[in-house]
C-alpha cells in the first residue's frame, strides 16, 4: 500500500473538470466544423446556443454511462459473491 494518503475529491474534481474540458471542446470543434465544411458561418448567438445544446446531450450520454458502469459493477459483486459461496460451500 501507498504511504501517501488518498484524496479521492481532489482526484475526483480533477477528472470531472477535465472532462468538462473535453466536453466543451467537442462541443466548439463540432461547431467550427459545420462552419468549415459547409462553409456557413453561424452567428455568435447560433454558435453558443448550439455548443450548449451539444454540452448537454454530451453531458446526458456521460451520465447514462456512468449509470451503466454502476448496474456493471453491481453484477460483478453479485457474482463475485455467489462465486466465493460455491468456493466456500464446496470447502
Amino acid at each position: 500500500m501507498s504511504d501517501q494518503p488518498a484524496q479521492p475529491h481532489l482526484q475526483d474534481a480533477v477528472i470531472e473538470s477535465v472532462l468538462a474540458d473535453n466536453l466543451a471542446d467537442i462541443a466548439g470543434y463540432t461547431v467550427e466544423k459545420h462552419e468549415f465544411i459547409d462553409d456557413s458561418p453561424l452567428s455568435p448567438e447560433q454558435s453558443k446556443e448550439a455548443e450548449e445544446f451539444i454540452l448537454k446531450a454530451l453531458w446526458n450520454t456521460v451520465n447514462e454511462r456512468r449509470q451503466r458502469r454502476l448496474t456493471i459493477l453491481e453484477g460483478c459483486f453479485k457474482t463475485a459473491d455467489e462465486i466465493l459461496k460455491e468456493v466456500v460451500g464446496n470447502a
